[in-house]
């Protein structure tokens, strides 16, 4: 009889304490002007405008992953601010999930609306970060900031901070490409963007408004996975 009991337990314990496998995708965001590196710190050239960037800044989150349209794994609290001067904050991981396979990816430029009504919150979303209006209680999902010749303003600067979260003044923008790869590039290509505004008349936004949101509409249009 005690042989037999021991028996057991040594065939069963191993199966027991068997790992499960998990999913950790890794992100790293691109940013480009066509085929040119757009950072902040480097000069490039776009419809005889000369620009050069000294903050660039964008919050990504709220990611999920889906399969056959079905979605298979999200993070709806997590967010994360790259900042284009800090290439440590071009990368990041996901939380832990337990493995599974998906065929597409989607995640929020901005910050969702719902979690704005709570007021500001912490970690990347810290206010002392300076991407929230402290004056409107709401989040600037994009801060492009620089000089441009073509801009009028002194010392030819431009100041492009994009945000909104209520009624039609809500900027975030939802992308959602195909992609079956734990490992994944997200491009910014500011093209569109760029060429929709000439600096000399669009050379100012710094509140919700509806040249926020087409901003954000243009730059949604350049954003692709690989």
């Amino acid at each position: 009889m005690m042989l037999r009991f021991i028996i057991c337990v040594l065939f069963t314990f191993p199966l027991a304490g068997k790992a499960q496998r998990m999913l950790q995708p890794e992100v790293h965001v691109i940013s480009m002007l066509g085929k040119q590196r757009f950072i902040p710190g480097e000069m490039v050239v776009l419809n005889d405008d000369t620009l050069k960037c000294s903050e660039l800044k964008m919050y990504l989150g709220s990611f999920s992953l889906l399969k056959s349209g079905k979605t298979v794994a999200q993070w709806p609290l997590d967010y994360f601010l790259v900042d284009f001067s800090d290439a440590a904050t071009t990368s990041f991981r996901l939380p832990e999930v337990p493995f599974t396979d998906f065929d597409e990816v989607s995640f929020l430029i901005g910050v969702d609306s719902l979690l704005q009504v709570d007021g500001p919150h912490g970690g990347a979303l810290d206010p002392a970060k300076g991407m929230y209006w402290t004056w409107q209680n709401g989040y600037i999902y994009v801060k492009m900031e620089g000089t441009s010749s073509q801009s009028p303003a002194s010392n030819s600067a431009f100041a492009w901070h994009m945000g909104g979260y209520y009624g039609t003044l809500n900027a975030a923008r939802r992308c959602t490409f195909s992609c079956s790869r734990k490992r994944m590039a997200i491009k910014i290509d500011w093209t569109q963007f760029m060429d929709a505004f000439t600096m000399a008349d669009q050379h100012h936004i710094m509140s919700p408004s509806s040249a926020a949101v087409r901003a954000m509409q243009l730059l949604q249009e350049g954003v692709s996975v690989e």
